[in-house]
């Protein structure tokens, strides 16, 4: 299936920043170009994977989403310079693909009686192997892994998807298929929080999912509700209550699949405190982690957690910059000191060229988190106005790119509209 990631999109040229290996040890340098042509992800193989299109040769890229470096999901903007659309000859240059007149059937849901269903059985487009309305399905702690449960009746399945999207078959469809999963690993599984993610969209720049604005909400795994509304309704009750939210005390099963080690990790999470050793508290909190939310409140209920705060933000370690951006969003009410922090780390970057790279500074990564944090916390101080307004005159004749999304986060504070046109630096 076509899918983004990141600021990744199908049939645009990319231009590689950054030397990288993928996970099958495949090398690219920086200065690399390419066609994306599609992107996935692999729930069993827990890989995302690019193909693109090189003097024209169709290559796959396989990225683990275990992996704390390289490209991955929330890094691609530090791996790979954006370009622009170009669909070229795409089909008759791709391999051929076997068309399917249609989805193989879906086998009933009622027909397991509450026990997973055998590996490989396809559930058709629904997650979970049971007949209560699609509607009332939800992830299980972790979007887009594969486990996902009814609030309904209680069943939850373990899945991977397959599909068509159709650009070559002329048939769009997708199905899900149960995988093989252990008892006590399904059991472990079921124990966990239901989740549902509501993303707000925003006029600014495209961006990682991390750093759009969203509420992740969790609810009980014994919730049930008998319509959606109920559920959405229960949804609304939890907004925001994440530390009342009963997990699992028992550890990761011995056999627990390395797809789910997300799982594992959110666990780990869980046994600190907030006088836990702090690199492993803010090793947890970056926006990546699937325990950031759990590390974060940690990390507030310290009584240095300003201090902590301002610290990640100064660092020059990506990791450490991730969980200060984290905290920082997070910390409610906002620190009347913040502004003048974020002002003198603003000032305090360098302009430095990214090599290869035209027109791409090498701290643009830090400087656009900390133009989400400053929209996102609404810092329309007179002081963090004028640093914004300098610091865009300085920086359009580096980086054209990072100056323009200070427009956008002027307009933001200003109470303005967004623009209703694409600044002319804008790919």
């Amino acid at each position: 299936m076509a899918c983004t990631i990141d600021h990744l999109r199908p049939n645009h040229g990319v231009r590689v920043l950054r030397d990288f290996t993928d996970a099958r040890g495949q090398s690219y340098g920086a200065g690399a170009t390419g066609l994306v042509r599609q992107m996935g992800f692999d729930g069993i193989q827990g890989e995302l994977w690019i193909d693109w299109e090189r003097n024209g040769v169709l290559e796959r890229l396989y990225f683990a989403l275990g992996s704390p470096t390289g490209p991955g999901n929330g890094r691609m903007r530090e791996y790979f310079e954006l370009g622009a659309y170009d669909p070229g000859n795409a089909a008759s240059e791709l391999p051929p693909v076997k068309p399917r007149a249609e989805p193989p059937r879906r086998s009933r849901g009622r027909s397991y009686s509450g026990q997973h269903p055998p590996a490989d059985t396809n559930l058709g487009e629904v997650s979970v192997a049971c007949d209560c309305d699609p509607a009332l399905h939800r992830a299980v702690l972790i979007e887009f892994l594969g486990v996902n449960a009814c609030l309904r009746c209680g069943t939850v399945t373990c899945s991977s998807t397959v599909g068509d999207e159709g650009r070559y078959t002329g048939n769009s469809w997708q199905a899900y298929l149960a995988v093989p999963v252990s008892p006590p690993v399904l059991d472990w599984l079921s124990q966990w929080p239901r989740v549902t993610v509501r993303r707000h969209g925003l006029h600014r720049w495209p961006t990682s999912d991390v750093l759009g604005q969203r509420d992740v909400i969790y609810l009980p795994a014994d919730t049930r509700c008998e319509t959606s509304a109920e559920l959405i309704a229960r949804e609304d009750e939890f907004l925001g209550r994440t530390s009342e939210i009963p997990f699992p005390r028992a550890p990761p099963p011995t056999d627990l699949p390395r797809e789910w080690q997300a799982f594992a990790h959110f666990w780990s999470a869980l046994r600190l405190t907030p006088d836990s050793d702090l690199s492993q508290l803010l090793s947890f909190a970056q926006l990546q982690s699937p325990g950031s939310v759990i590390a974060v409140e940690r990390l507030l209920r310290r009584p240095d957690a300003f201090d902590v705060l301002v610290a990640a933000l100064r660092s020059r370690d990506p990791a450490l910059h991730s969980a200060g951006t984290a905290l920082a969003r997070a910390a409610r009410p906002v620190d009347p000191r913040l502004p003048e922090v974020l002002i003198e780390i603003l000032n305090g970057l360098s302009f430095e060229p990214l090599p290869s790279v035209p027109s791409r500074i090498a701290s643009w990564g830090r400087l656009e988190e900390l133009f989400v944090v400053i929209a996102d916390l609404k810092l329309a101080t007179p002081n963090m106005l004028t640093a914004l307004k300098t610091l865009q005159r300085r920086l359009v004749r580096h980086d054209p790119n990072l100056a323009s999304y200070i427009t956008i986060v002027l307009r933001e504070l200003l109470g303005e509209p967004p623009p209703t046109h694409r600044e002319p630096w804008l790919p």
